[in-house]
Parts: C-alpha cells; sequence; structure tokens
C-alpha cells in the first residue's frame, strides 16, 4: 500500500519532510497525504448507489468504481449501468476478465 507523504511550502513550491521527526517549521503551508483505509467488508458487495455517490464525489474513480468495486458508473451523469454492473460482478464482462 500507500505510505503517508508529509510537504512543507512557502513561495508555492512543496518539499518532503521526515515523516518521523521534530521539526520547527516557519509560517507556510504544511500538506499531509495520508494513505486510503483498508475498508470494511467484501467490496463487490457494496451498494451500487453508494459508488455512484463516491464517484459523484470525487472519492472514486469511475475506473476504481469498476475495477475495484465492480460497478459501471457514467462519468457524466453519475448513474449506475445495472446490466455491465450485473456482468462485472457476474465475471462475464470483457474489459474486467482482460485485467
Amino acid at each position: 500500500g500507500a505510505i503517508a507523504r508529509v510537504m512543507f511550502g512557502e513561495n508555492g513550491k512543496l518539499s518532503d519532510l521526515p515523516q518521523y521527526a521534530n521539526v520547527d517549521l516557519p509560517p507556510g503551508r504544511l500538506l499531509i497525504e495520508g494513505p486510503g483505509g483498508g475498508g470494511f467488508g467484501e467490496p463487490f458487495d457494496r451498494p451500487f448507489e453508494t459508488v455512484a455517490a463516491d464517484v459523484k464525489d470525487g472519492v472514486v474513480s469511475v475506473k476504481s468504481a469498476r475495477e475495484d468495486y465492480g460497478v459501471v458508473v457514467d462519468p457524466e451523469t453519475f448513474e449506475v449501468d445495472e446490466k455491465a454492473t450485473g456482468k462485472v460482478r457476474g465475471g462475464q464482462d470483457e474489459y474486467f476478465n482482460s485485467l
């Protein structure tokens, strides 16, 4: 999995900081990027509408919705294609099987 990143910036430029250190920082921008959590339960059992809402909110990409959750979401309307989703979740999708 991914590791966390800690960055500090002044004048529009960010520099990486050590993850484990005591550092005195002047005024500026501190950015901490944490890795995502592992989640709970089987991703393919997640309700279609919940995955689509996460895509709409920018939490999950359209690609991740399909590959990780088995849900096919229209990138413009955020509607779930239930027929295509059924194929992906049923293991009958050519795109999914080629990954």
